[in-house]
């Protein structure tokens, strides 16, 4: 039972952004804990007795906010205390108003050791109603998944929800997409399709087997493939496959993403009394020469090309699909083909490109919210990206320009309980690819 403990409400206004920030203080008596084993294996205890939480919520406008929040786990006389913050979206639906969502990141101290947590953040604008849900990965136990403040995902709430999607068609799964594109195999070539189609991950080595170009007329070399595991050893598989391809010719680079949302899912799938349905929430990476790795030989510039005009955080979701359309070409399937999965891929984009003396970098972090359930499993598609990159000095350049490649992955769990039909929303977090490759620029 969650009850109120005091109450402030101030009103501020910073420049151009209104901003309501709340110190209101409350205890939940009810917290639910999803792994009691796993929170036993940090703290020695199998139940909370209660969470003291307060947040500030900072309306930037209807569609993006900045949230931090505090709180305390309470477990008999021992007390752990969190934080975390982030920007989250906002979604108006109808029957429901203004629904705040998104995931925060912070840590929480438990017998002093420091752990990152990552919190899913819930909140009806039209009342005082949030929900935390917290999820704790490290790699030496299983993860550690609690839920505190008010159910603000009841079964009303998660009907207009189904049903927006339903409307709006923004539910997909790029399985449901495979009938189609063999269907269609007499009309379009599909032969690449392997190059992305990697339904068991076996490590290959670029330049091998028949998959290892790309493009039209096999422009694009495969110059190097990463795996990464989650940041949880208690979900089994990869957490994330990073590719990449250079042309010499174009002096670009396309890296892919591939998401295994299905790793997730596999660990629920002996639990009676919830469901879990894993999306990709948000994919983030760069190229970057650093400093170490520039000479006057091999110096380059970067560009930001189609990305440019997402230079600096605009959290206004807008369709993605149109930066993807080269898909198309590079895999032989007819631009109709996938539409159904990339028509209506709904997100933001934050991107930066910096060219200084000493370092040359791009910068992409894709969003995609709770009304874009998307995943990117197990099959040809992907999440493609490119980074055209030139010469800095014609004159000097000998080649062997050295790019560092950052690359990550982080899911969205719609954790459904099976008793009352209510659900939550938990994160997840991939480990970083750090890759560094060498080309040389045409």
């Amino acid at each position: 039972m969650k009850k109120f403990i005091s109450f402030i409400l101030i009103v501020i206004l910073v420049l151009p952004i209104s901003v309501t920030a709340k110190d209101d203080y409350y205890i939940d008596s009810s917290v639910t804990l999803l792994t009691p084993a796993s929170f036993n294996s940090y703290t020695g205890f199998s139940s909370i007795d209660a969470a003291v939480y307060s947040y500030r919520l900072y309306k930037r406008n209807e569609n993006s906010a900045y949230v931090s929040a505090e709180f305390s786990l309470i477990c008999e006389n021992q007390e752990y205390f969190a934080t975390a913050e982030g920007m989250i979206s906002g979604y108006q639906l109808p029957n429901v108003g203004l629904l705040w969502e998104g995931p925060l990141n912070g840590f929480i101290d438990i017998d002093g050791s420091i752990y990152q947590i990552l919190v899913g953040f819930t909140k009806n604008d039209s009342s005082s109603d949030v929900q935390f849900c917290l999820t704790l990965q490290n790699a030496d136990a299983a993860p550690v998944m609690l839920s505190f403040g008010d159910n603000v995902m009841s079964v009303a709430v998660c009907s207009q929800l189904d049903e927006y999607f339903k409307q709006n068609e923004i539910k997909y799964n790029e399985k449901d997409c495979l009938s189609e594109i063999n269907c269609e195999a007499e009309s379009y070539s599909i032969n690449s399709v392997a190059t992305f189609a990697i339904k068991d991950p076996i490590v290959q080595e670029p330049g091998t087997g028949v998959s290892s170009n790309i493009g039209p007329n096999g422009e694009y070399d495969w110059i190097d493939q990463s795996f990464a595991l989650f940041v949880s050893d208690e979900i089994s598989g990869y957490g994330l496959q990073s590719r990449t391809y250079f042309a010499q010719a174009y002096n670009e680079f396309i890296i892919t993403t591939h998401s295994y949302c299905s790793n997730v899912d596999a660990l629920f799938e002996d639990d009676l009394l919830c469901n879990a349905e894993t999306y990709v929430s948000k994919v983030w990476l760069s190229l970057e020469m650093k400093p170490e790795d520039r000479t006057t030989t091999n110096a380059v510039q970067m560009q930001g090309a189609d990305y440019e005009m997402y230079e600096g955080y605009d959290s206004t979701p807008m369709d993605l699909s149109p930066l993807f359309d080269d898909l198309t070409s590079w895999l032989g399937i007819g631009s109709s083909t996938l539409s159904a999965l990339y028509e209506k891929l709904v997100g933001t984009l934050e991107s930066s490109v910096t060219n200084t003396s000493s370092n040359c970098k791009v910068s992409l972090e894709f969003v995609f919210g709770v009304l874009t359930e998307i995943n990117f499993d197990d099959s040809a598609y992907c999440i493609p990206v490119t980074f055209p990159v030139q010469i800095a000095s014609e004159s000097y350049y000998e080649g062997d320009s050295v790019f560092t490649i950052t690359h990550g992955i982080q899911y969205r769990s719609k954790i459904t309980d099976m008793l009352t039909g209510n659900f939550s929303y938990y994160y997840w977090n991939s480990e970083e690819v750090c890759e560094k490759v060498t080309v040389d620029l045409g």
